[in-house]
C-alpha cells in the first residue's frame, strides 16, 4: 500500500490537518549522503507548496568533516528553496579522554560556527536541536556525545557550541 508517492500523500494529509501557522518539515537521518534522492522525492510536494523545510538529523562523530559534506548538503537544501534545521545533533567520541573531549568541543564549535555563517549569508537555517542534555541519558552509550557529562558538568562540547574562545577553532 505504500509506494513512491508516499512522501506526497504524507504531506497532503499533514497539510490538510495541520493548523495554518504550522510549518511542515521532512526530517531524515543521513541527509548529506542522499541530497539528490530527497530532493527528487520532494519535488511534487514542493511544487504544491505542501512543505516548508528539511530537518537534517545530525548524529555525527569527531571523525566527520563537518564543514564539507554536511554543510554542503545544508546549502543544497536551502538553495532548492527549503528552510533547514539541524535536528538530533550529537557528536560522538571514541574514548572519554581529555584530548577526545577537546576535539569534540572543537567539532561543536565548528558546527555552530558554520551554521551561523550560512545563516548570516542569507541561507534560511531556522534551528539546531541537540539530541539530549547529558551523557548520562544518551542513546549513544559509550560515545559521550552531548554537551554535559554524566555528572551534569559542562564539557568542552558546551563551550564549543557557545563559541567560547577557550575552545580553538578546528575547521
Amino acid at each position: 500500500t505504500v509506494g513512491p508517492d508516499y512522501y506526497y500523500h504524507a504531506f497532503v494529509y499533514a497539510k490538510k490537518y495541520a493548523s495554518e501557522d504550522m510549518k511542515l518539515y521532512y526530517n531524515d537521518y543521513g541527509c548529506a549522503d542522499k541530497v539528490e534522492l530527497i530532493l527528487k522525492h520532494l519535488e511534487p510536494v514542493k511544487a504544491e507548496g505542501l512543505i516548508d523545510g528539511i530537518g537534517m538529523q545530525a548524529h555525527l562523530s569527531t571523525d566527520d568533516r563537518i564543514q564539507y559534506k554536511f554543510m554542503f548538503a545544508v546549502k543544497d537544501f536551502c538553495e532548492a528553496g527549503y528552510e533547514v534545521q539541524a535536528t538530533e545533533l550529537d557528536i560522538g567520541i571514541k574514548e572519554n579522554t581529555e584530548s577526545a573531549l577537546l576535539t569534540q568541543g572543537r567539532k561543536y564549535r565548528a558546527f555552530f560556527k558554520h551554521m551561523k555563517s550560512l545563516q548570516e549569508e542569507g541561507y534560511p537555517i531556522t534551528g539546531i536541536t541537540i539530541w539530549g542534555f547529558s551523557d548520562k541519558y544518551t542513546w549513544r552509550n559509550g560515545e559521550y556525545p552531548l554537551l554535559y557529562d554524566e555528572k551534569m558538568n559542562p564539557k568542552p562540547a558546551y563551550f564549543g557550541a557557545m563559541q567560547d574562545a577557550s575552545i580553538p577553532d578546528v575547521e
